[in-house]
């Protein structure tokens, strides 16, 4: 779903379409055969979020069950996030003219590796604690999803169900498939022994494994030392510490060390994948006085359009070093652990999202 392009031909919220905005969209998914159904049975924007397999198949679309998921995703799942999309534009540009005086400050005092702090932040009302019990569910879908490929499926091997379902998981790129969570957990990888079989390449052989603790009724995810990782996105405030990896926009970020003086603190960052690959950042912000706004409106940034203008921040609480995302287009990443190497499980709360690598999307809901 490529909501750039989408935006060149249709920049309004979809419950605003009309009919023939609903055409234009159509046309730009591959799908204006189309039109004279949805036009037929006056289908606009306030319409389209509503409709359902039933709905598509009254209204004669039922030839193809390609077409039927194609459009599916877009009801289910696209449509909410472009309307996302078109808040974190309008919120973006607000945030031009703070963007024009960061660029600035970096051209005079010449700081392309060092990050510039701001006195300007926002003061979340939750306080950071560890990062076990402040990973919550998410509230929204930001992350681009690949379409279904008809030449790759998902294998899940059927076992004879011992006990009663006790939670499940949606899988995102195939149309949010349920698929249940006994009490003995699931492992998940490319080897056919998993009780979930993912055959794409990226997938390791066993890559990560969910699992149920009985002292305290959560159900925990773990990678196994997969090559690609597996990530868990950030909605609250995470406290990080030295050795984690964060992923936002185009690259991903190691917390190589963390120096604490007083009232001050000094981050130094690795970035591991992305534009300025084998490059190092630093900066140093002040407890509850000072921040790091990062996003593309630092010029070090600009160019990566997966990052939002105002996309995370990083600030220095009695805790320690926190991170937390501002509403990002994207979302902001932690990585389980570094490549081949097995991580401390975490905890699974109600709606929490995962994925391995960059291609396989995952929520997470108890009964």
């Amino acid at each position: 779903m490529d909501y750039d392009d989408l935006y060149k031909v249709l920049p309004k919220d979809p419950k605003k379409w009309k009919l023939d905005d609903v055409t234009i969209w159509l046309k730009f998914i591959g799908l204006q055969d189309l039109d004279v159904n949805f036009r037929q049975n006056s289908v606009d924007g306030a319409l389209l979020s509503t409709l359902d397999d039933n709905d598509l198949k009254e209204m004669g679309i039922a030839e193809s069950s390609l077409k039927i998921k194609k459009l599916v995703q877009w009801i289910k799942i696209g449509f909410k996030e472009y309307s996302e999309y078109l808040k974190s534009l309008e919120k973006d540009q607000n945030f031009d003219s703070q963007k024009q005086i960061f660029n600035q400050y970096q051209e005079e005092n010449d700081t392309s590796n060092n990050l510039v702090v701001s006195n300007q932040f926002k003061r979340s009302s939750i306080k950071a604690a560890n990062f076990e019990d402040q990973v919550q569910s998410i509230q929204s879908f930001k992350q681009n999803i690949q379409e279904v490929n008809n030449d790759v499926h998902e294998i899940i091997k059927t076992t004879q169900i011992k006990n009663e379902c006790m939670a499940y998981l949606f899988n995102i790129n195939n149309g949010n498939q349920k698929i249940q969570i006994q009490k003995e957990g699931i492992t998940i990888g490319r080897n056919p022994d998993n009780s979930l079989v993912l055959k794409e390449d990226y997938v390791s052989r066993q890559h990560c494994k969910i699992f149920h603790k009985e002292i305290n009724g959560y159900f925990y995810l773990q990678d196994l030392g997969s090559s690609s990782g597996t990530f868990v996105q950030l909605s609250n405030p995470t406290l990080l510490k030295e050795g984690l990896i964060l992923h936002m926009g185009l690259e991903q970020f190691l917390i190589s060390k963390i120096k604490i003086q007083g009232n001050k603190c000094q981050v130094f960052i690795k970035i591991l994948e992305g534009i300025m690959e084998n490059k190092t950042l630093d900066f140093e912000i002040t407890q509850d006085q000072t921040a790091l706004i990062f996003g593309r409106q630092m010029s070090t940034f600009a160019e990566d359009t997966h990052l939002s203008g105002q996309h995370a921040q990083f600030t220095y609480q009695q805790e320690g070093l926190v991170v937390e995302d501002l509403d990002s287009r994207n979302g902001t990443w932690l990585r389980l652990s570094p490549p081949h190497k097995q991580s401390e499980p975490i905890k699974l709360i109600d709606g929490r999202r995962f994925r391995l690598a960059f291609e396989q999307f995952f929520e997470f809901h108890t009964n």
